[in-house]
């Protein structure tokens, strides 16, 4: 009986052990968002005294002053066109690349997949360069298309991986009972694959967008004209231009993450549903 409650009591241990090393770890992620949402409601007077507290009169008077005095909404609108335009891109050309690895065999079709995905080892900071000469050269440097082709290329690898695993998990039954129903290569691919594969879909969708929407490197590089910069690389400079207002700075930082905690918010719950749903009834 003793040795019973003591297996218990390890248990219960154990499992509160386990629920504090979670609220922990979540309790150091919002740490970063509490510090950047009470900061930008300060004034710079109260930050210099109470940099951790609630701000004692919260203050609008921060996102006022990003809203007149620089371009936020035309980098806010040349971040999510470059971003909405380089994830669509990206998917329709990966879900076409895993659907055509996973139902065709064709000479090379192994040494290509590996090719491909041994461009996951391979940083796009050494890119950079090559890629920008090559644009110069073609006359593409300075536009939006430069962006979204090179954010395309970087994510594709990633992309085509993860959909292929997926693709390949789908009981063949499935689209054996497709094609006997009369179902063409691309009525298969839009309503078998694509449905069924939507939680490596969403999570595809999900990893581009937080790529592409915090990238700075690569825009800051090929998007030169400060009228054509996407948010984060506007806010790269902007915090060089106020680098001792720091609540003004968090204030354009709070801006950035409200699109991108939208669409984690709204990817979450279509991921999480897709898991919970059975291919197979």
């Amino acid at each position: 009986m003793s040795r019973k409650l003591i297996d218990q009591s390890k248990g219960v241990v154990f499992g509160v052990f386990k629920q504090g090393i979670m609220l922990l770890m979540v309790l150091t992620s919002l740490l970063p968002v509490y510090f950047i949402i009470v900061t930008a409601l300060k004034e710079k007077t109260e930050y210099v005294f109470n940099k951790w507290g609630l701000p004692a009169l919260p203050t609008l008077q921060n996102f006022l002053t990003l809203l007149e005095g620089e371009k936020i909404f035309r980098w806010l609108l040349n971040s999510t066109l470059i971003s909405v335009s380089s994830v669509i891109l990206c998917v329709m050309i990966s879900s076409f690349m895993a659907y055509a690895f996973t139902r065709y065999t064709f000479p090379g079709k192994s040494f290509l997949f590996t090719l491909i995905t041994s461009l996951l080892v391979l940083s796009p900071v050494v890119l950079v360069i090559p890629l920008f000469r090559t644009m110069v050269a073609i006359n593409l440097h300075n536009t939006y298309l430069s962006v979204i082709i090179v954010y395309v290329g970087v994510m594709i690898p990633i992309s085509t991986y993860l959909l292929t695993s997926f693709f390949r998990s789908i009981p063949q039954a499935i689209i054996d009972a497709s094609i006997v129903d009369g179902c063409t290569e691309f009525q298969i691919y839009k309503n078998i694959m694509m449905p069924l594969s939507m939680p490596a879909v969403i999570t595809t969708i999900l990893t581009n967008w937080l790529y592409i929407w915090n990238e700075i490197l690569i825009s800051l590089v090929f998007l030169q004209n400060d009228s054509l910069r996407t948010l984060m690389s506007g806010l790269a400079l902007f915090k060089g231009k106020y680098t001792t207002d720091i609540p003004l700075t968090m204030s354009g930082v709070a801006v950035a993450i409200i699109p991108t905690l939208i669409i984690y918010l709204i990817g979450q719950r279509y991921f999480v549903r897709g898991l919970t749903t059975g291919a197979v009834k």
